[in-house]
């Protein structure tokens, strides 16, 4: 419900997604340049750790469509690693 704007997070639940993403609060809130802040992720991150785990129980076609729709992500460049710039 955050997603589609139905809900919005209390202080708390904020302070907790930032912690757990490791990004700064007004980017949660849209008050910094999104340039500003982004999520990197590394070899040794829980996302791929658990991206691994569920596409060990994927059959084949399951797992095709899974890249299929990592190439259209990466094609779009719109989730695209980005340098962080600070612009300051």
């Amino acid at each position: 419900m955050y997603e589609t704007g139905k809900r919005e997070p209390d202080l708390e639940t904020r302070e907790a997604i930032a912690d757990i993403f490791n990004i700064d609060m007004d980017y949660l809130t849209e008050r910094s340049n999104t340039e500003k802040m982004h999520l990197t992720i590394t070899d040794t991150d829980p996302q791929l750790d658990e991206l691994n785990r569920n596409a060990k129980q994927l059959n084949t076609q399951g797992l095709q469509k899974l890249v299929d729709i990592s190439d259209d992500m990466v094609a779009s460049g719109k989730y695209e690693k980005k340098p962080l710039h600070t612009g300051e």
